[in-house]
């Protein structure tokens, strides 16, 4: 893939909190640990379908050009199959494509915008853009999932995994609407529809129920990388925890970045304890 240089600016950094109501234990949490250490944060925006928070503000979900319906029957092309689907309550896949979206949905966001999951708390002092207003983003690396990489390149022919390895994913991602406005660019001219059918158009049908069959962070963070030479990783300490919030403070001293507190662990150490209470 050619490369490029992007007009990047140092406008402030925008975010949006995708956010729904099993959230509601941290996403204060969140809000407070971005207003205290991201450097030149703007405003910060929860998205989701009913107010969730007083702390920042809300923009609803259902403002959205698509909706749950719209994808499952993009995916299904089925009314009945889209239906199914919908009785999950899986909103796993929907959430990627609204996270590629909101930065130009959302009226009036920065260039920049930081997408940001609601279980992640940041806890010390963070920038995401360089002097020159390039993003700075972190690679942990560990276990990227191969469906990914599969979905990516079905996705927009030609845009691969840049490093073996390598992976996107750490619960927040930058993007910068000169590098996503190129991507759908790029990604429409290819499948003549809007990005949003063609991400439901390119997923393998037999694994959006019960996972997540594609990966918006990937798909960002590879293109970037992949067009140009501006941005940058630097690493961050980051940790997952279970349910033990009391720790932050302990944690923050220990120099981390970032944690992020899952609800599906949440989940999986209630039933631990349900079932041990049982035993």
């Amino acid at each position: 893939m050619e490369k490029t240089n992007y007009p990047f600016s140092q406008s402030p950094i925008d975010v949006v909190i995708p956010s729904t109501p099993k959230d509601l234990d941290t996403i204060d949490l969140c809000i407070q640990g971005l207003r205290e250490n991201v450097e030149n944060i703007g405003r910060i925006v929860v998205l989701s379908e009913v107010r969730l928070t007083d702390k920042a503000e809300w923009f609803d979900e259902r403002k959205f050009p698509f909706s749950r319906f719209d994808a499952a029957y993009e995916i299904f092309k089925d009314v009945e199959e889209a239906n199914d689907y919908l009785t999950w309550r899986d909103r796993l896949f929907f959430n990627q494509i609204l996270k590629l979206y909101a930065p130009l949905v959302i009226p009036n966001l920065s260039p920049n915008v930081l997408l940001i999951d609601s279980d992640t708390i940041f806890l010390n002092p963070v920038q995401f853009i360089d002097s020159s207003g390039a993003g700075l983003y972190n690679a942990p690396g560990g276990h990227p999932s191969a469906m990914h990489f599969e979905h990516m390149e079905r996705l927009l022919p030609g845009l691969k995994q840049i490093q073996p390895g390598l992976s996107g994913i750490v619960f927040h991602m930058l993007f910068q609407r000169p590098v996503l406005e190129d991507l759908f660019s790029r990604i429409e001219k290819h499948h003549g529809v809007p990005t949003w059918k063609a991400i439901c158009h390119t997923v393998d049908k037999s694994l959006v129920k019960g996972q997540c069959a594609i990966a918006d962070y990937e798909i960002y963070f590879h293109f970037a990388f992949s067009r140009t030479d501006q941005v940058k990783i630097r690493q961050l300490k980051w940790l997952n925890i279970v349910d033990n919030l009391e720790i932050l403070p302990e944690l923050k001293r220990r120099g981390y970045h970032h944690v992020s507190c899952h609800d599906w662990a949440r989940s999986k150490r209630e039933l631990y304890e349900i079932a041990k209470k049982a035993r």
